[in-house]
């Protein structure tokens, strides 16, 4: 897909409802393009060459990040956001369907 189509395709407020009112959708999406990736890598390690296929891949895959990760980092405190991007097994909601507890950093687990 071209960059155009997928800018296209993509709008803004698309991503925005994925990520405030489908957070498992969004997480899905992003482990699916991870994994898309993964195979790109691991089929150049195997074969010492991207093949046509692969690279169409791989374009595809930086383009849709490029599209959503902006939207992602609007409010980088958003509970949602941190849990799918950094907590160990991602996004699980609690009883009342929030993010989970805050993940501590490096620095909060030392004391800092």
């Amino acid at each position: 897909m071209a960059v155009e189509d997928i800018f296209e395709i993509v709008s803004p407020d698309h991503i925005r409802q994925l990520r405030d009112k489908r957070p498992r959708n969004l997480q899905a999406l992003l482990r699916g393009i991870a994994k898309a990736m993964e195979d790109v890598c691991a089929a150049v390690d195997e074969t010492g060459h991207p093949t046509a296929v692969f690279v169409t891949v791989a374009n595809t895959t930086i383009r849709l990040l490029t599209r959503i990760a902006p939207f992602l980092m609007e409010d980088r405190e958003q509970g949602v956001v941190r849990d799918i991007l950094w907590r160990p097994g991602g996004y699980e909601p609690d009883a009342a369907g929030q993010a989970g507890a805050p993940v501590e950093t490096g620095e909060q687990a030392n004391g800092s």
